[in-house]
């Protein structure tokens, strides 16, 4: 079994769950995912309608819903029987900002790395490469130095 980030961000869409099936109907279409596949969704669409059955399904199945504004976590809905990520969300409030500052520049030098590799696998001939390789790697020469 895979466990899926969803992410919406049609801002035509309407989200709900009938008969295990997270289901998103957009202007273009239906699509739908068995809700026991996901591990979250993230929702940055301004205008979705969610219908409130989805909540519940969502709780049912261990499934973290995170709602943004403007592309920012606005709300993290956790289930209740997710005592253990509530607990870490807990412990990662209580982290010092040196400790936050790390790990968000941990995070962003490692997305650096991936669109680097990504872009080298997609077009090993592109000149761009380099300047991307080359940013890859100044950020993370750039965090060793200064951490």
């Amino acid at each position: 079994m895979s466990f899926h980030i969803v992410s919406i961000d049609s801002p035509q869409c309407s989200l709900s769950c009938k008969d295990g099936q997270l289901t998103c109907k957009t202007p273009e279409g239906e699509k739908k995912l068995p809700i026991e596949d996901v591990a979250s969704m993230i929702i940055t669409s301004f205008s979705a309608n969610i219908h409130s059955h989805l909540f519940l399904e969502a709780a049912k199945h261990g499934v973290a819903l995170i709602i943004c504004e403007d592309f920012k976590p606005a709300s993290l809905v956790l289930p209740a029987n997710r005592s253990t990520d509530t607990l870490l969300s807990r412990a990662l409030l209580k982290l010092d900002q040196k400790t936050l500052a790390k790990l968000w520049q941990q995070t962003i030098d490692a997305k650096c790395r991936n669109q680097y590799s990504l872009a080298a696998d997609l077009c090993p001939d592109d000149p761009v490469l380099s300047i991307l390789r080359e940013t890859a790697n100044g950020r993370i020469i750039r965090a060793k130095i200064s951490g």
